[in-house]
């Protein structure tokens, strides 16, 4: 074979030399070694003997150091800084936003017992190191683990759900040596993670559909209902359905996937009156302002009453507005520093959702494109939900505000998908776009 000629290797080898990602050698090596072959056999045929052949078509592709360095523009990592700068920013305004919280709490009493700051940048801490080494780690490798990390998420569903500790009424948060993690809340995007290898090694399987629908429909969606809150069930659909629509490209598989997870969460919602409740009070708030309706009631006034500059530090909002540093965290930043702030937030969110969309737009890769299809369609859904949850535009239905709200297992989560998607457009040049998803009908 060619590539075992010395003065193929020995070029081969100046050139990688000169390219400092590792991971793009193998690409650049078959590539070169293609064009090199082409080049050598031309030759041969010519009647030219295979090392004077060898000899020209190296002088062909140029000088070593040259490619070297131009395939290194090329292959290098990329960072998104918009992306980064955009998250660090929500996480810094999120630790302002709890000590600003803390202070409400606590205007007025003399022992401090609101920890909202330090469990913040602590849960900070932890999903910054998620980031980086989901950044740096090779997202590709995922989809050979992809069962057995579907496997984990199920039987963790289950455990939580059976044995997990009740919060708010609902059992979904499971008890480990040293803390509690909220199970059924990471799990959404544990499973955007895992479907895309499963459904891309099942694409030419003749049960396609029946595997799919089994796995990432009737399955993940029993044990959300049965256990979990309306907001985790909401999530999961919305980023199954993105997933699907790319992975298909099938409206109309969409829609009758769509169908039947409404279905399912209608059915969930009639099982808990309470769910229904805040559906139906959504539609008509005033007709139990004091009851059903005060959610929407209470959060509207503090918004509308907030000025541009809002109604400052009073102590006065957490008495009223229930849940604020989780789930109504933008209502007190409106009420507290002014529609000002809302409209940065608005222009924030907006800003942010599109650079997540346009860096999963540039992955060539089809496994990455799908994983990135995924989590970022999921996260985009919860960020604009949470923030129209919250100004009273959607029924409340516990999805805590990205990156802002008070929270561990949420927050560990969201920042370490920045990471992968961060990850995932890191090595959006270092692999070939060959390869087109291939796609089947029901």
């Amino acid at each position: 074979m060619i590539r075992k000629h010395e003065a193929i290797r020995v070029y081969l080898n100046d050139v990688c030399s000169r390219v400092r990602s590792l991971e793009a050698h193998r690409e650049i090596r078959q590539e070169l070694e293609n064009h090199l072959e082409e080049l050598v056999l031309e030759r041969e045929e010519e009647g030219m003997e295979r090392d004077e052949a060898v000899l020209w078509a190296i002088s062909q592709m140029g000088s070593p150091t040259e490619v070297g360095d131009g395939l290194h523009s090329v292959h290098r990592p990329r960072m998104h800084w918009g992306l980064l700068v955009g998250v660090l920013m929500f996480v810094i305004f999120g630790i302002l936003a709890m000590y600003a919280v803390e202070e409400e709490i606590t205007t007025g009493n003399s022992v401090m017992y609101a920890q909202y700051v330090n469990y913040k940048i602590l849960s900070v801490g932890i999903g910054l190191f998620l980031m980086v080494f989901f950044y740096f780690f090779n997202y590709r490798k995922i989809r050979s683990y992809s069962y057995g990390l579907y496997t984990v998420i199920i039987a963790g569903m289950l455990l939580t759900g059976l044995t997990g500790v009740s919060v708010n009424g609902t059992s979904h948060y499971l008890r480990l040596p040293f803390f509690t993690l909220d199970w059924f809340g990471i799990s959404p995007y544990l499973l955007m993670v895992a479907a895309p290898g499963m459904i891309m090694n099942w694409k030419n399987h003749k049960r396609f559909w029946l595997l799919t629908t089994t796995a990432f429909l009737i399955v993940p969606m029993l044990l959300f209902l049965q256990f979990t809150t309306l907001g985790n069930l909401m999530l999961y659909i919305a980023g199954y359905l993105l997933l699907l629509l790319y992975m298909t490209r099938s409206w109309w598989t969409i829609g009758i996937h769509a169908i039947a997870m409404g279905l399912f969460m209608l059915l969930g919602m009639i099982q808990r009156n309470f769910s229904m409740e805040r559906i139906t009070t959504f539609l008509n708030p005033d007709k139990d302002p004091d009851g059903s309706g005060y959610i929407y009631r209470v959060t509207g006034e503090s918004i509308r009453s907030a000025g541009w500059w809002g109604q400052g530090i009073k102590g006065e909002l957490t008495k009223v507005v229930p849940n604020i540093p989780n789930e109504n965290i933008v209502v007190f930043l409106i009420y507290s520093f002014g529609w000002v702030i809302g409209i940065v937030l608005l222009i924030s969110v907006v800003y942010f959702v599109g650079r997540l969309l346009q860096a999963n737009r540039a992955v060539r890769d089809p496994y990455g494109r799908a994983l990135g299809t995924g989590v970022v369609g999921m996260l985009s859904f919860q960020m604009v939900f949470s923030l129209f949850m919250t100004l009273g535009l959607v029924p409340f239905v516990g999805i805590p505000f990205p990156f802002l709200s008070y929270g561990g297992s949420h927050l560990m989560i969201e920042l370490a998908t920045m990471g992968l998607v961060l990850g995932i457009y890191r090595r959006k040049d270092l692999v070939g776009s060959s390869g087109e998803l291939q796609t089947q009908s029901p």
